[in-house]
C-alpha cells in the first residue's frame, strides 16, 4: 500500500510538471511585440507606424504579439490571458 502510494505521488508530481499553463512573453513595448523574433525590422516599423495611425483615426487599438510557444493553451485562451495581464 506504502508502495502504491509513492508511486502515485511520483506520477501526480510528473504529470504537474507536464502541463505548460501560460507563461508571460514580457512587457509590451508598443503596437508590435515580436516576442518570437519573426518579423524584420523594417516589418516592425511599417506596422507600428500603421497601427498608430489607425489608433489616431479611429481611436480603436491592435496588438500585434508573436510567441515561441502557446504552450497547452489555445489562441484564444492565451490571447484572454495575455490582455488580462497587459
Amino acid at each position: 500500500m506504502k508502495r502504491a502510494i509513492i508511486l502515485a505521488t511520483i506520477i501526480l508530481v510528473s504529470g504537474v510538471s507536464l502541463v505548460h499553463a501560460y507563461t508571460s512573453p514580457g512587457k509590451p513595448q508598443g503596437f508590435v511585440n515580436d516576442f518570437a523574433g519573426i518579423l524584420s525590422a523594417e516589418t516592425k516599423t511599417n506596422l507600428e507606424a500603421s497601427l498608430s495611425q489607425f489608433t489616431q483615426e479611429t481611436s480603436s487599438e491592435v496588438a500585434v504579439v508573436t510567441v515561441q510557444t502557446l504552450g497547452d493553451e489555445t489562441v484564444e485562451t492565451f490571447a484572454v490571458k495575455l490582455f488580462e495581464e497587459w
